[in-house]
């Protein structure tokens, strides 16, 4: 289903229920939260993208690499659609906000992955319909974006785009020769050797983090071979509980991991501060970390540990209690997304305790709880589908 948006020059497409229920599944198989959030966004898009290709392109429409997804967006965002020798890069976005267009660096400095066209896709939050708010090529990419190290990304402003998507058919059609791409750089091919020192430092690297930990043209030099980009997939693909498990006992002798930073040291909202000085006692153990919600939206996840001197029942005195554990998740400089939810799970998944947040609300927590030593849970954020889950072991 078609039918258009605010505008004649805006297409919104109807995201099938059908469609909705596959991407979620698809999802599943990527091991950490972010990888997984982009792989549900993308699923989506790239086959309601599709559909409308198909019918009013050409049925010759294919997804690129299609054998391939969701696997590829455990690191890298975006979807690619071809038709006859053109590439259609698709990058979805659930924000609101569409002031400016991001493309993950992948589809604009490999060669073999470069796209002619780039369409701005904004989904619907509550997943039933997307918006085509805008489309532009690869050449305006690359000389007008501006470029971000930090995230390897292009930034485009919303008013370098073309918003009337039925031009895109119209130059697709009548002018099928249209210069879309500038030179690209040719990225080495990586040799066996150098392979295999490459892969010693990313079995190590956390899942999350691995797209910027190698230089560009190593990181790109990987992804353009077949077997290494199957290679790379398998360490996103399943967790790794070693690495990740976060233990409380160690938190009680005052030795912390380093995602996991005091509040004093903490780069956080006045509010927040504030907040936790009024609601924490002197004796609880309080950290604090960044949860990436989408979109540049970094959230504040609190773990605060309240510990139990002892206990009297009757005459005798129960010592060595388990702390008291409160959670908390503080919105960071925008208000809590649509649908968030802040959850707390059995190791197996089984869910204890939730609480859905509010735009209104300051902050959103879990009631406080106590479980014994040696226990494992899981902290789990989820908008829609889980995007941060981390596991701590009591």
């Amino acid at each position: 289903m078609v039918f258009l948006y605010s505008s004649p020059t805006e297409l919104v497409l109807e995201i099938e229920a059908s469609v909705r229920s596959q991407s979620a599944r698809q999802s599943q198989q990527i091991s950490h939260g972010q990888g997984r959030w982009n792989a549900y966004l993308n699923a989506m898009s790239v086959q309601t993208v599709l559909s409308w290709f198909q019918e009013d392109y050409s049925p010759e429409a294919r997804i690129w690499l299609a054998n391939e997804l969701p696997d590829l967006w455990g690191a890298v965002d975006g979807a690619a659609i071809e038709i006859g020798g053109r590439r259609f890069v698709i990058i979805p976005n659930k924000q609101l906000e569409t002031s400016e267009f991001i493309v993950s660096q992948e589809w604009i400095d490999i060669p073999t992955w470069a796209g002619d066209y780039f369409l701005a896709i904004q989904i619907d939050p509550a997943g039933e319909w997307l918006r085509i708010w805008g489309y532009t090529t690869h050449e305006r990419l690359k000389t007008l974006g501006k470029y971000n190290s930090s995230d390897r990304t292009y930034t485009l402003d919303a008013t370098q785009l073309v918003e009337d998507i039925t031009a895109l058919s119209v130059i697709y059609q009548l002018n099928p020769n249209e210069q879309t791409q500038p030179a690209i750089q040719p990225l080495s091919t990586l040799t066996n050797s150098q392979i295999q020192t490459l892969w010693q430092g990313l079995i190590h690297t956390e899942s999350s983090e691995i797209r910027c930990v190698l230089p560009f043209h190593q990181w790109g030099g990987l992804l353009m071979q077949t077997d290494t980009r199957h290679r790379l997939y398998e360490l996103w693909r399943s967790p790794r509980p070693l690495d990740n498990i976060i233990n409380l006992a160690n938190w009680l002798q005052h030795q912390f991991e380093e995602s996991w930073q005091a509040i004093d040291g903490f780069n956080v909202q006045p509010q927040l501060a504030y907040s936790l000085r009024q609601s924490t006692d002197a004796t609880e153990i309080c950290r604090a970390r960044s949860v990436h919600l989408g979109a540049e939206h970094e959230a504040t996840l609190v773990v605060m540990l309240e510990p139990e001197r002892g206990i009297l029942e009757g005459s005798i005195l129960i010592e060595n209690l388990p702390p008291k554990i409160r959670v908390r998740l503080y919105p960071g400089d925008r208000v809590f997304p649509n649908h968030l939810t802040l959850a707390l799970l059995t190791e197996t998944g089984e869910i204890v305790q939730s609480v859905q947040a509010n735009d209104q609300a300051e902050f959103v927590q879990l009631k406080r709880f106590r479980c014994r030593f040696g226990t494992s849970f899981k902290v789990q954020i989820a908008i829609d589908q889980p995007i941060f889950t981390e596991l701590f072991v009591n």
